[in-house]
């Protein structure tokens, strides 16, 4: 598909040489910096692994949206202004009134503002931000970490209450319960199992 572009408008590209890594380390050096800022980012949210692409997309958005130091945002340079959106951690315990664009399932006296997940921003062509975030129902989410054939129900929407004094990760503890009990004592170091006092 890109190739094909290229060739339409004319466009010639660089080509390195085969068989050395060397020649686009850069490009690898970010690949590997979006792989290791996704992995916690899923792991803190008690996302499965299955939920990368959110997750690739929501560790992007963020970086670019985040000044480091005194030097100004990527968003700023690339849109020469800074991003407005709100900065919410990936899987974040939210309230947003579902979009009535989707089947509801709610009762109806039930609060206007449910509560769900964070799972990122939607983009326009050129990556522009135009005040859209993609969240999830938590009654729909809930059996993630359990159903590995299980589909996420999203819904794109303009407003979205977060408290950042009080940041909860909803689907964590089942995460954590599923990938973590299972984890044997850690031995001393003479190599001997610990006294199950000391482990308390």
């Amino acid at each position: 598909e890109l190739e094909g572009a290229c060739k339409y408008a004319g466009v010639r590209h660089y080509t390195k040489t085969p068989g050395r890594s060397k020649n686009s380390s850069i490009v690898e050096t970010e690949i590997r910096r979006v792989y290791d800022g996704t992995r916690p980012a899923l792991e803190q949210a008690g996302l499965p692994p299955r939920m990368r692409s959110f997750g690739v997309k929501h560790y992007c958005f963020v970086r670019n949206a985040l000044a480091i130091g005194d030097d100004r945002s990527p968003w700023f340079n690339r849109h020469g202004k800074e991003c407005k959106a709100l900065l919410i951690p990936l899987g974040a315990l939210v309230r947003f009134k579902p979009s009535p664009a989707k089947p509801r399932g709610i009762e109806k006296f039930a609060p206007r503002a449910q509560p769900g997940i964070f799972l990122g921003y939607h983009l326009n062509p050129g990556g522009e931000w135009k005040g859209d975030y993609i969240c999830a129902l938590l009654k729909d989410v809930r059996g993630l970490n359990d159903d590995p054939n299980m589909k996420v129900s999203t819904h794109r929407i303009k407003e979205v209450i977060f408290d950042p004094e009080a940041i909860s990760y909803p689907l964590r503890p089942r995460y954590a319960e599923i990938n973590y009990m299972d984890i044997p004592p850690p031995l001393a170091l003479d190599g001997k199992e610990p006294d199950a006092k000391a482990l308390g």
